[in-house]
């Protein structure tokens, strides 16, 4: 059985890419997103990583965030350590895959990344 073709085959325009943006501030998952532009989810997720931007936590004076720090036995951890991890995120890492407007956005520890509109649709067209 063949698979239904989700896509058209043509690039992302602005207009889709601010849906895209209005879809992570809302909370929408990357299929939903892909549902109301008419793409494939495949292609949303490639567009959220590719454009978005990274905001680095302020680190100065904080211990370092470590997913493993429960079970490691070098204490304190260090990011030098063989076993170091990054910390997941449920929303930055998964779906959909920003942080803009994010709930915890001001209480949160992780690296932050926000996807803009504008500024995906100016570095594809360079």
């Amino acid at each position: 059985m063949k698979r239904k073709q989700l896509h058209d085959g043509t690039h992302l325009t602005k207009r889709e890419r601010q849906i895209i943006q209005a879809g992570i501030e809302n909370g929408s998952s990357k299929s939903d997103i892909a549902r109301t532009i008419g793409k494939d989810a495949t292609t949303v997720a490639k567009e959220i990583r590719r454009h978005r931007r990274l905001k680095p936590r302020n680190t100065f004076g904080g211990p370092v965030l470590c997913a493993k720090t429960a079970n490691c036995s070098q204490k304190p951890c260090v990011k030098k350590c063989s076993g170091f991890a990054e910390p997941k995120c449920g929303r930055r890492d998964v779906s959909p895959g920003a942080c803009n407007k994010c709930d915890k956005i001001g209480k949160c520890f992780h690296d932050k990344y926000f996807y803009y509109a504008s500024e995906a649709d100016t570095t594809y067209r360079e």
